[in-house]
């Protein structure tokens, strides 16, 4: 995604920024979830089924988790277990080269084909660090940063309400 992302219509209204000719009357109204409902995909780690059931029961009780966010929630934690795979194959490297005496480096020397020396950082740090940026952006999404969840638009207990009309029908357009 390009750019900021969308504010939220109600946020709109309350400003005094919000224009219906650009208001989408028919977004889906989605039902919330129960954590009960969302089962975590085969082949996680124990580490990251925990975490599925952890991170489901957070959206629930926001009640921004939907039946629709469920491929969204498996993604998050499928990228949490490669992180957390990522970590420990560090951690393991970190030990053989403590066993052998060496210091382990976050970065190492590679030898070029012209025969020179560069320095880069090792490939497995690259990843981990890729792993956690795209993780944090799957965790904004659903509000689960401080500075993203005062942006979140909860669902009601059937379907998500049109704040907008909530605001029309109680006279706040006089």
């Amino acid at each position: 995604m390009a750019g900021r992302p969308r504010k939220p219509e109600h946020l709109k209204v309350v400003k005094g920024t919000h224009k219906p000719s650009r208001d989408n009357a028919r977004r889906p109204k989605t039902k919330p979830v129960r954590a009960e409902e969302l089962v975590a995909p085969l082949g996680l780690s124990a580490e990251a089924q925990a975490w599925h059931a952890k991170i489901t029961k957070h959206l629930t009780s926001m009640k921004v988790l939907s039946a629709q966010d469920e491929l969204l929630v498996d993604q998050m934690v499928e990228t949490f277990d490669m992180m957390v795979n990522c970590k420990k194959s560090i951690e393991n490297e970190q030990a053989v080269a403590a066993e052998t005496g060496q210091r382990y480096s976050i970065i190492q020397k590679v030898v070029t084909k012209t025969g020179g020396t560069m320095v880069r950082v090792r490939p497995e740090i690259t990843l981990m660090n890729e792993l956690r940026r795209q993780l944090l952006a799957m965790m904004m999404q659903c509000g689960l940063t401080p500075a993203t969840r005062a942006k979140v638009n909860a669902q009601g207990e059937g379907q998500q309400a049109d704040l907008f009309e909530e605001f029309l029908v109680q006279g706040g357009a006089k």
